[in-house]
């Protein structure tokens, strides 16, 4: 997902190396390990294997996703500098106990149901209708998912209950009630609890992507202030340093609920961020040494397409697009073969994403008009990019705006 960080660190540090662990297991596949090769002709971008052996050579480390903190957290012991998330990555991972908490800090909690084992969620689903079924750390088995009704669900109990086997009663669900409103959250990072000044406000518009603008940080919505406020001491004492936001469900009366924390570069929105801030590796740079440095943006908007191909979860698929508007385009789980981009077929995580198309510009009609000509010139067997309509993004802007959300 963020084979794209490396190239732009390149870009400053000129040589970078680049480490997928996701390919090794006992029986490793030859398709998997193809992730991020022939970078370095390219890109000066050096796919490694061995992590490990090359701790000694390296003068940053960039973990831009969650799930290594004991890695992260023992070269910050022994006094490398680190961009991560740490262990404070358990506010994504460890859904139940991450709400509890928010329960101590004071923060509003939206009304959830813990389901123990599969026969017992189907047995609450034929009961309640219109809820979210979500679980903590296994998002590989199960993303989350809305049951409409049990009926029109049951085909993907099925399907999970077919893979999970005899363990079908050993994975725990939470259970969400809908809340009514607006999702809104405040894409930005933090070195130990430390705000930028000026943060990414942006409304994602469904099966399209994603728009944003710049604002102080002081004009932030109050919910988001005063989450970010009330977990900015647990962020600095396990060494959070990264992006990171709260995704928030907000009610016509103004009440926020953070349903997920996205502790690591949230995608696809992130993608932006590599043309968008101009000062993009020196923060990583001092961020990784605990020393905040404020963001530089180019531009005071930016948006997001995602590029989809269903045929790319079991297929190798070739992308092309001319070489000016390379830099647009961000592409997920791809090798560089002969100059021509493949992206490897996606068998981990077997999303349709393969990649997100970014623009930065003076405005929402500024940065569509840009965008949508650079999604026209992507080809691809199946690969499809949904343009920008500034009218469908206004209508989500408005929505905020009634309920108190400047934009």
């Amino acid at each position: 997902m963020y084979m794209k960080v490396a190239e732009r660190l390149a870009r400053d540090f000129k040589h970078v190396y680049y480490h997928d662990p996701f390919w090794r297991t006992a029986f490793p596949k030859f398709n998997d390990a193809q992730i991020g090769e022939g970078l370095l002709e390219t890109e000066g971008v050096e796919k490694v294997n061995d992590f490990w052996n090359y701790i000694d050579a390296v003068d940053l480390f960039v973990f831009p996703d969650c799930g290594f903190s004991d890695w992260s957290d023992y070269l910050i012991s022994i006094g490398k500098r680190v961009w991560a998330s740490g262990k404070a990555d358990a506010l994504e991972l460890e859904r139940v106990e991450t709400l509890e908490y928010f329960k101590e800090l004071g923060l509003p909690v939206p009304e959830y149901a813990e389901v123990h084992g599969l026969d017992d969620l189907r047995k609450y689903l034929q009961k309640h209708e219109n809820v979210y079924v979500k679980v903590s750390q296994f998002r590989g088995t199960i993303e989350t998912f809305h049951s409409a009704s049990y009926d029109l669900v049951s085909p993907l109990l099925d399907k999970l209950e077919g893979e999970l086997g005899p363990v079908k009663n050993l994975l725990d669900f939470s259970v969400f009630s809908p809340i009514d409103g607006i999702e809104l959250a405040a894409d930005l990072y933090t070195v130990g609890g430390k705000y930028p000044s000026k943060v990414a406000v942006g409304f994602e518009v469904k099966d399209m992507g994603w728009a944003a603008k710049i604002k102080p940080y002081s004009t932030l919505f109050e919910p988001i202030k005063d989450f970010n406020t009330k977990i900015s001491e647990t962020l600095k004492i396990n060494n959070y340093r990264n992006f990171f936001s709260a995704e928030m469900r907000v009610t016509q009366k103004g009440v926020g609920y953070v349903t997920d924390c996205c502790c690591r570069q949230p995608s696809p929105v992130s993608e932006a961020y590599y043309e968008w801030i101009s000062n993009f590796s020196e923060i990583l740079w001092s961020g990784g040494n605990g020393e905040f440095l404020d963001a530089e943006y180019s531009e005071p908007f930016a948006m997001t397409l995602v590029i989809t191909c269903d045929f790319a979860m079991e297929h190798w698929v070739g992308i092309s697009f001319p070489k000016e508007v390379a830099k647009w385009i961000k592409l997920r789980n791809y090798t560089i073969v002969d100059e021509i981009y493949y992206v490897v077929p996606n068998t981990i995580d077997k999303n349709d994403c393969v990649g997100v198309v970014v623009m930065t510009g003076n405005s929402l009609e500024d940065c569509a008009t840009k965008i949508n000509k650079v999604a026209d010139q992507i080809k691809g067997y199946r690969v499809k990019v949904t343009c920008a309509t500034v009218s469908e993004i206004q209508k989500e802007i408005d929505k905020g705006i009634k309920i108190g959300v400047s934009f």
